[in-house]
């Protein structure tokens, strides 16, 4: 064959089926005088004129059969309560009968590239993003003892602490006294970082497991087409991706990007953690505020803008950037016609996604810019560069004359003020905070919700200049004198000087800082006051805020603050903080 870019739209439908009661949506199904071959002529004319050569995913099957178009099913062969089924015996019978139907209507047709096999898996635990605990090995260890599962877990943990059941503990919060009674016990809970290294080799359990069965099963029905994997939400953990890749043919992400800039180390992360495997963008979008179906874009992936201009901006800018990159394969647009204002029935989703308003009326803007990046996505796709693999550490600079060279606070009771600590967060999945009066050992003393989405924050700025930054060369850790509650988990992100959203003008910071942003490893909290260590050398580049262009070096002689992240799903809770401090070793 050859080369072939896939510029394709998700849910190609003459009816949206998630339109709730009592509201509007798209339906050209059940119009008088509908006819199902003329609207299949007229997608492909609009796939023509829009710069578009796949139907994707969720699409309505008839394009599949007539369309002479090339298309990418998906299976859906496991889901968020499915995968728990795994271990069990009759798990490969249980896929297989799912994919076996699907799989004998399109493996004859000769326009088929491949199938993803699921969408979204939950490798975080609740959901296929980093959402707070349960963990995926938690939720096996909270089956009951009859399933399959929960033995498999139990007998990883045991494996893991070489039948130390008391080294276990040390890790693990649980009201077993044997691995014999774990079997039987509710869920255990972290307790130490040691708990966040077994979520993440279990994960590979997991990934190995369902990357065996079901690559077997798509070899066994389909020898001759792609497996485009499981459509990762925007990531998934590096355990996962280096699981998993050995079995996909092709790696498959969505990936949303308010910004309209493409996050090319992160991609460089997924690619070469995969082990090299090409990359699919299986779903992006921009939805705007003025919209002719009355889209008040409430719910679903934070991609909002004003104006249908913006939308055609933003998703320029996106592709241009993507098509830069020689191992991505393609890209997927979500999704052929805008969401009922009503939020459909799924989970209320009310957005502006669509190239098409719930009337079927075109959004030009948009089309005619997706027709613009069409015509020369293979040239520009052609023209990409090598990129360097990806390395994944952040690089400590040495320097010849550091500041830290002992024990320094950096942030205590004195500075900065309570007042100039900023508290953010996702108030619209339910997060709050607020701080209160100082006492004690306290810095400051916060409340917080973490909500049910993505969690919130606190920013603690070393100067008060953001652009200027502290010097702290020299700098091998943190040390953080905290109190919170056990099992609490939190991150801690360190900000160059010029710091600032994806995709900004400029990240110009002081003495040289290009306004990086980076996360440490996650943290368990043990119960009361603890002091936290925290080395430098484990720090990884954000993807989601900070520059994604820089020199890829933590510049330690201007960091302008610290922040200490909460994901969310972890209920109501209280922090103390007393003082941070800046070590040399």
């Amino acid at each position: 064959g050859s080369r072939f870019l896939s510029k394709g739209v998700n849910a190609v439908l003459p009816f949206d089926g998630m339109i709730p009661k009592n509201s509007i949506g798209y339906d050209l199904l059940h119009k008088p005088g509908f006819d199902k071959d003329s609207w299949i002529e007229q997608v492909k004319a609009r796939f023509q004129e829009w710069g578009f050569n796949t139907v994707g995913a969720w699409s309505d099957e008839s394009l599949y059969e007539k369309s002479g178009l090339p298309f990418t099913p998906i299976l859906h062969l496991t889901g968020n309560d499915a995968i728990l089924r795994l271990f069990e015996d009759d798990f490969e019978t249980f896929v297989r009968r799912r994919a076996e139907p699907q799989i004998g209507k399109w493996r004859n047709n000769s326009k088929l590239i491949g199938y993803f096999t699921d969408n979204e898996l939950p490798w975080y635990g609740r959901y296929g993003w980093p959402s707070g605990p349960p963990s995926l090995l938690e939720r096996f260890l909270g089956l009951t003892s009859d399933k399959n599962g929960k033995r498999a877990a139990v007998e990883f943990i045991r494996n893991r602490y070489g039948n130390d059941f008391s080294a276990f503990r040390k890790a693990w919060r649980t009201e077993a006294a044997s691995f014999e009674e774990l079997l039987k016990a509710p869920a255990p809970s972290p307790r130490a970082a040691g708990a966040r290294r077994d979520i993440e080799e279990f994960l590979a359990v997991v990934a190995d497991h369902y990357g065996q069965i079901v690559s077997r099963v798509l070899d066994e029905l389909d020898p001759n087409h792609l497996n485009l994997g499981v459509r990762y939400a925007g990531n998934a953990p590096d355990s996962v991706l280096a699981a998993l890749g050995p079995y996909l043919d092709v790696v498959s992400l969505n990936l949303y990007r308010k910004d309209g800039h493409i996050p090319r180390r992160h991609l460089r992360r997924i690619h070469t953690l995969s082990g090299g495997k090409p990359i699919l963008i299986t779903e992006f979008s921009y939805r705007a505020m003025e919209n002719r179906s009355g889209d008040r874009n409430e719910r679903g992936a934070d991609v909002t803008v004003a104006t249908q201009q913006e939308r055609a901006e933003r998703l320029t800018s996106y592709l241009t950037e993507l098509l830069d990159l020689p191992f991505v394969v393609g890209y997927h647009w979500f999704l052929y016609f805008d969401q009922s204002p009503g939020g459909r029935t799924l989970d209320g989703e009310n957005s502006n996604y669509g190239l098409v308003d719930i009337y079927d009326s075109p959004y030009l803007e948009v089309t005619r810019a997706l027709a613009r990046i069409g015509e020369r996505a293979e040239v520009l796709h052609g023209e990409a560069e090598p990129v360097p693999p990806w390395t994944p550490a952040a690089r400590i600079p040495r320097y010849d004359t550091p500041v830290i060279t002992e024990p320094t606070v950096v942030i205590d009771r004195v500075h900065p003020p309570p007042s100039s600590v900023e508290w953010w967060g996702d108030e619209a999945g339910g997060a709050s905070g607020e701080t209160v009066i100082p006492a004690g050992r306290n810095l400051f003393r916060a409340r917080m919700k973490t909500g049910g989405g993505w969690g919130c924050g606190w920013t603690f700025p070393l100067e008060s200049s953001r652009r200027r930054g502290r010097n702290l060369a020299g700098t091998k850790s943190l040390e953080i004198d905290a109190e919170l509650e056990a099992g609490t988990i939190f991150f801690v992100f360190l900000n160059e000087a010029g710091v600032g959203p994806v995709g900004a003008d400029t990240y110009a910071g002081d003495r040289g800082a290009d306004g990086e942003s980076y996360t440490s490893e996650e943290l368990i909290a043990r119960d009361g006051w603890t002091t936290y260590g925290v080395p430098l050398a484990s720090f990884q580049l954000r993807d989601v805020w900070g520059n994604q262009s820089g020199n890829d070096r933590l510049d330690l002689q201007a960091i302008t603050t610290i922040d200490l992240y909460f994901p969310g799903n972890q209920g109501d809770f209280s922090m103390g903080l007393s003082r941070i401090r800046a070590l040399s070793q």
